[in-house]
């Protein structure tokens, strides 16, 4: 099931994480929003933060927080975000 495109949000998790991973040449989504990245330069790592929307339902928005170390993602958080009405 891909989050950005399910039809359905009765069994998708609140919060995904992906540690200990390596995941080389990442490239941020173009639909990504609210785009933040921090680096910290001992050692070198890469924070970047940002949201992506379902196509089929906006309100359903999700956050992500990538963590790069030495040209690799090795930690991905994925949390559903709860929209206020």
């Amino acid at each position: 099931m891909y989050i950005t495109t399910s039809r359905d949000f009765s069994k998708i998790v609140p919060v995904i994480i992906f540690d200990r991973i390596s995941f080389p040449n990442f490239q941020l989504n173009n639909r990504a929003e609210n785009v933040e990245i921090k680096e910290l330069n001992i050692p070198v790592v890469r924070y970047t933060n940002y949201q992506i929307s379902n196509i089929y339902n906006p309100k359903e928005r999700f956050s992500f927080c990538n963590k790069e170390w030495n040209g690799s993602v090795v930690y991905i958080k994925i949390k559903k975000l709860k929209i206020r009405i």
